[in-house]
C-alpha cells in the first residue's frame, strides 16, 4: 500500500471515528463536543488532513501578553476563537525539549483555537532551562487566575493540560488550594507520579510497578536534565569543578570517586555513575533532607488527595522520556470516577508518529477519539 492510501485510509478513519460517534451524542446535547474532537485528531495527526480543519474554521486571534507570578512577570501565548463569546479554555505546560514553543506545540494550539477554545501557554522559567522549580509552579496557579478573568473566557470551564514533566507540574498546580476547586479537569500526557521514583529510575534504567521490575531507557535529554538537577543540587564550587572535569575527560566511572569530592560530592558523583538499584537508593538516603524537599513537593503524589478535578491520562508504552508506570501509579491512586486512563503505541514520547501500520493506527486513533472527547466534553458549553 503506497503511503498516499496509507495517509487517505487513516484519515477516512478519522473521519468515519467522529461518524460514529456522532449518531448516539447527538441526542444527548454533545455533539458540538464530538465534532470538535474529530477536527482537531485531523488536524494534530500525521496523516496531512489539516489543510481540511483550515478550510472550515475561522483562523483564530494571537497574541504575547504578561501576567503577575509574585515578583515576577510571566510572557504568555494566548490563541482564541474570534468574537465576543466566552469559551472554554486550557492551559497547555509543555515539557522539557529541544523544540519547547515549536510547530507540534503551535499546532495543537491553533487547531483548538479553531475549534472555539482557548489556549493559554506560558513561559515557565524552570522548564525552559531543562529544570523542574517549585516557582513554574505558583507561575500555573497564577496564570489559571488571570485566565479565568478574561472576558473570552468561561471560568467555570478551564482546564490544565500537560506534556511529559509538564504533566506533573499542571497536576501540583492544580492541586494548590488557590485554584483546586475550580480546575474544570487536568489532562496528563507522559508525566511522572512521584518525582523521587522518577530519578531513580533515570540513574538506574529501570522501573518497577507493583513488585514487578523492567527495563526501561530514558532518552538522552532525560538523562541531561536528571544530571542537572544532582549537579545544581551541589553547594561547593570545587565540587562542581572535579565532577565538570571528570565529565570532559570521559572518566565518570562507577566505583572510581574523584579525590578532593565533600560527601555531597560524592554522593553526586555515584548518582551520575551507577546503575545499580539498591546503591542508587542508598546514595538518594545520603541527600539532606532541605534538598530533596523541593523534589518531594514537586511530586503529585505528595497532594494527590487535594486534586478535585477530573484527570485524563494518556501515556505511550514506548516512552523514554517518563517510563509509563508513572502513569498507572497516578491512575492507581486515584478513584475510578475521577480518572480516565488510556495506554498507545502510536507516539514518539508526546509527538504523533506517522503510521506503520494502519490498522493498528486506526484503531489506536478510535481509543485516542474516544479519550480526547471526554476532554472535549468538559470544554464545550
Amino acid at each position: 500500500m503506497s503511503k498516499r492510501n496509507t495517509g487517505g485510509l487513516v484519515l477516512f478513519t478519522c473521519l468515519a471515528v467522529v461518524a460514529l460517534m456522532l449518531g448516539p451524542v447527538v441526542a444527548t446535547g454533545s455533539a458540538r463536543a464530538a465534532i470538535k474532537t474529530g477536527l482537531l485528531l485531523a488536524s494534530v495527526l500525521p496523516v496531512g488532513s489539516s489543510g481540511f480543519v483550515e478550510t472550515v474554521t475561522p483562523p483564530p486571534i494571537y497574541e504575547q501578553i504578561r501576567y503577575p507570578a509574585g515578583s515576577t512577570q510571566i510572557v504568555a501565548d494566548i490563541y482564541r476563537p474570534p468574537g465576543t463569546d466566552r469559551h472554554g479554555a486550557v492551559i497547555f505546560v509543555p515539557g522539557m525539549t529541544s523544540d519547547f514553543y515549536g510547530s507540534p506545540i503551535v499546532q495543537a494550539s491553533t487547531s483548538l483555537a479553531r475549534v472555539d477554545i482557548v489556549v493559554m501557554i506560558p513561559h515557565l522559567n524552570g522548564i525552559q532551562r531543562n529544570r523542574l522549580l517549585l516557582e513554574d509552579v505558583d507561575a500555573v496557579v497564577m496564570g489559571f487566575q488571570y485566565l479565568q478573568g478574561q472576558a473570552f473566557v468561561d471560568p467555570t470551564r478551564v482546564g490544565l493540560a500537560g506534556f511529559c514533566v509538564g504533566s506533573s507540574i499542571a497536576l501540583v498546580a492544580a492541586e494548590d488550594s488557590r485554584i483546586n476547586e475550580r480546575v474544570a479537569f487536568v489532562y496528563t500526557f507522559g508525566g511522572y507520579y512521584n518525582l523521587i521514583d522518577y530519578f531513580v529510575a533515570i540513574a538506574t534504567s529501570r522501573t518497577t510497578y507493583k513488585g514487578q521490575e523492567q527495563p526501561w531507557h530514558p532518552g538522552a535529554m532525560t538523562i541531561t536534565g536528571f544530571a542537572g538537577h544532582i549537579f545544581d543540587a551541589l553547594d561547593d564550587p570545587r565540587d562542581k569543578e572535579i565532577i565538570s572535569q571528570s565529565a570532559l575527560r570521559g572518566d565518570l566511572k562507577a566505583g572510581s570517586i574523584p579525590p578532593g569530592l565533600s560527601p555531597l560530592g560524592r554522593t553526586a558523583y555515584g548518582l551520575l555513575t551507577t546503575q545499580d538499584p539498591d546503591e542508587v537508593k542508598a546514595l538518594m538516603g545520603q541527600i539532606p533532607k532541605e534538598k530533596l524537599e523541593p523534589f518531594i513537593r514537586l511530586s503529585p503524589s505528595s497532594g494527590i488527595q487535594n486534586l478535585r478535578a477530573p484527570v485524563y491520562i494518556m501515556h505511550d508504552l514506548g516512552d523514554t522520556g517518563v517510563p509509563y508506570m508513572e502513569s498507572r501509579r497516578l491512575a492507581d491512586s486515584l478513584p475510578e470516577g475521577q480518572r480516565f486512563y488510556s495506554e498507545f503505541t502510536i507516539f514518539e514520547h508526546v509527538y504523533p508518529a506517522k503510521p506503520s501500520n494502519t490498522f493498528l493506527f486506526a484503531e489506536e486513533v478510535l481509543k485516542l477519539y474516544q479519550h480526547l472527547y471526554r476532554v472535549m466534553e468538559r470544554l464545550s458549553p
